[in-house]
């Protein structure tokens, strides 16, 4: 009988080799936005970075200008989870209830970007630093 501490733990190595990418692939970058958030007299005050999801919500908010966007416009599994994420580092995000009709009648919320800001870097589009 072989002791357990003995035993070689090889973990997740064997699930690893099968997420690996040939050489000259590159691993695909999650999206990011850079942000500088501006005071009254458009200075910079401070710099924000956001990745993945919450990086696509900002975008979408920074492009629906004054609109606002709602999660039936772009759909998207947690909008109020990002929004909530948002407001934590500091971006202003208005809230406003809609009802809606249609075979699951209710409401749902949209979502205004009031922080004036400058765009810094953004992978989801070519226009930056306007």
């Amino acid at each position: 009988m072989t002791e357990i501490s003995a035993l070689p733990f090889e973990g997740n190595n064997h699930l690893r080799s099968a997420r690996l990418r040939p050489m000259g692939q590159n691993i695909p970058q999650k999206p990011r936005i850079k942000v500088g958030l501006l005071d009254d007299a458009g200075e910079v005050t401070a710099r924000l970075t956001f990745d993945g999801r919450d990086a696509w919500a900002l975008d979408q908010l920074i492009n629906a200008d004054r609109h606002g966007c709602t999660p039936i416009d772009s759909p998207a599994p947690r909008w109020s989870h990002y929004i909530w994420k948002l407001r934590r580092a500091g971006v202003v995000i208005g809230t406003h209830d809609e009802p809606h009709g249609g075979t699951y009648a209710g409401h749902h919320a949209r979502y205004e970007l009031h922080s004036p800001l400058v765009v810094l870097e953004n992978t989801f589009s070519e226009s930056v630093g306007a």
